[in-house]
């Protein structure tokens, strides 16, 4: 599968108390913590070069999720980029991965009080979804609807999840399942569609 647009850009939310504290946020609503600001914005100066290549600053079209966090780190990342906020297309398809029952709970908690779930997707973790929860595969089968309908042409910024992010390693760039799953996705990095897979811009 092929990017329409001809740059895409993809950057993770800011970092919130939850994902200090190592809690499942899924839906939850989180907002960002003092340094989950600190992190848009050292995202937002390494985007400012990079969207300046070529003079195509005013064909950038900026896509977030619509979960608090990633609002809030789209807000500012325009804000620092001098893009209009207003223009933002907010997009559920990049939400993150619903964790079900296992939302607010960290590790320790969920092998405690879900074992068997637990060992269940340490054999088939691509397609496993805790209960009341969805699979990598469901976000990887959204994330595929969404790149179908990017425009073709002019660049595009997406502001979403590390699941989100994760399910573009495997369709764009062709990473196993599994590698894109241990794939770390910093809160303070952009990552560059090149044609033929995704680098890191630190």
């Amino acid at each position: 599968m092929k990017p329409s647009p001809s740059r895409l850009f993809a950057v993770r939310h800011g970092e919130t108390e939850w994902n200090t504290l190592g809690r499942f946020q899924g839906l939850a609503d989180t907002s960002l913590s003092p340094r989950g600001h600190i992190q848009v914005i050292a995202c937002a100066e390494q985007l400012q070069p990079l969207l300046l290549q070529g003079g195509v600053k005013g064909a950038t079209s900026v896509y977030s999720s619509p979960l608090r966090r990633a609002r809030q780190s789209a807000s500012m990342l325009c804000d620092r980029l001098g893009f209009d906020d207003q223009q933002t297309r907010v997009d559920k398809r990049l939400s993150e991965m619903s964790f079900g029952k296992w939302e607010g709970l960290t590790t320790l908690e969920v092998k405690a009080r879900y074992p068997e779930e637990r060992r269940a997707r340490k054999i088939d973790r691509w397609n496993f979804a805790p209960s009341g929860g969805e699979s990598p595969d469901s976000v990887a089968q959204r994330m595929a609807a969404f790149l179908a309908d990017l425009p073709s042409s002019g660049t595009a910024v997406i502001v979403a999840h590390s699941g989100n992010i994760r399910a573009l390693f495997h369709l764009l760039g062709g990473m196993p399942r599994d590698e894109a799953l241990r794939t770390e996705v910093p809160h303070d990095a952009v990552f560059i569609w090149d044609g033929a897979r995704f680098c890191l811009s630190k």
